[in-house]
């Protein structure tokens, strides 16, 4: 079974890796970084405000999780379930079963979204070295740790992006609809503040309790709130796909 898992991942990732907007997002993790971080450096240069380093490694890293990131994770989903459902190619021919199927294109989107992720930081690293002319080693350390754990909210918005691609044989549609659920756990909030910690948005900084003072009992709060989030939906998601029929 992982072997087909593991087999199934690379096809549904150089199946994403050959579309443009992959490749889009990609070129995006690569340039924004230098570009914020130049654009950094000439305000700095005029002296007109005084920008941290790591505040603008932590905006580039904010920027990539609460915005392209689910984005990109949106897409992803809605073309491996939605899309394909709608071609007629989403179940194979080749003995592969269904659970593999499903867990495969939620693990290729997982690994793309982090490959993404490291690339940010790879390339902010890079302009950090290129402006100040020298790295510093506790700053790349500590957006080092928040690439580590943003991996645990980033699954709990894939394994909801999953699960909202079950509900539609329209690619754009499941895009669509994806994005307006995103903006609309953002957006309630602000208007009930009690229901902030029961959407996925609220820890999309969630690296940021791993920095300073370590709240111990916040982490295990947040960290059981998360697991049980992405275990529901991946298996919701799973049990929708299992019973689809073309």
């Amino acid at each position: 079974m992982l072997r087909d898992i593991v087999s199934n991942t690379h096809n549904e990732i150089d199946k994403l890796i050959a579309k443009r907007s992959v490749k889009f997002f990609f070129v995006l993790a690569s340039v924004m970084p230098i570009l914020i971080g130049f654009a950094a450096g000439r305000i700095q240069s005029n002296d007109m405000i005084t920008l941290p380093s790591l505040s603008v490694s932590f905006f580039i890293m904010n920027s990539f999780l609460l915005v392209v990131l689910p984005l990109f994770i949106f897409m992803s989903s809605s073309e491996l379930f939605a899309g394909e459902w709608e071609k007629g190619s989403l179940f194979q021919v080749r003995p592969i079963s269904r659970m593999e199927i499903y867990l495969s294109k939620v693990a290729a989107i997982t690994i793309l979204t982090y490959m993404q992720l490291v690339v940010v930081w790879a390339s902010a690293l890079i302009t950090s070295r290129a402006l100040e002319k020298a790295i510093v080693w506790n700053e790349a350390g500590s957006t080092f740790i928040s690439l580590l754990v943003s991996i645990v909210p980033l699954a709990a918005i894939v394994s909801l992006a999953a699960f909202m691609s079950q509900w539609f044989k329209n690619g754009p549609a499941s895009l669509a609809s994806s994005i307006f659920l995103y903006g609309l756990m953002a957006a309630l909030p602000f208007a009930f503040p009690n229901l902030m910690h029961y959407f996925p948005t609220a820890y999309m900084d969630w690296y940021q309790q791993w920095l300073g003072n370590v709240n111990v009992l916040w982490l295990v709060q947040s960290l059981t709130y998360l697991f049980s989030f992405s275990s529901l939906f991946l298996t919701a998601g799973y049990y929708m796909f299992k019973t689809k029929e073309l």
